[in-house]
């Protein structure tokens, strides 16, 4: 069962590498949401479910992806990322805005509202 509900979870939100970063990421149509995160971030724990949950609310609408900065730090200085959580909203192949540290749904769809 455990292994069932990661599946689910992996699905939902994938994590993505520096190889296919530009393929899933910069090259997607539509706003990309990408959350920098930490296994031992205690706000990126709390964040992921919410995640997970416009993921699914939003198919066809965004895309969520996550980067876990240990594993991919070429990504992770690219972009800037000092603090966890960071979430990047990327449009046409560019960032088009950011959010610093923890964050509500509702702060989420509004900033998909905006960005469209």
């Amino acid at each position: 069962m455990a292994e069932t509900t990661e599946k689910k979870e992996e699905e939902a939100v994938p994590c993505v590498k520096d190889y296919d970063f530009a393929a899933k990421v910069l090259n997607a149509p539509g706003v990309v949401l990408v959350e920098f995160f930490a296994e031992w971030c205690g706000n990126c724990r709390h964040v992921a479910p919410l995640l997970e949950q416009i993921a699914r609310e939003n198919p066809g609408r965004l895309q969520v992806v996550r980067v876990n900065v240990e594993k991919e730090p070429g990504l992770t200085q690219e972009y800037g990322i000092s603090t966890l959580p960071s979430v990047l909203y990327f449009r046409g192949g560019a960032v088009a805005d950011r959010k610093i540290g923890q964050y509500t749904k509702r702060e989420i769809l509004a900033k998909l509202a905006f960005l469209g």
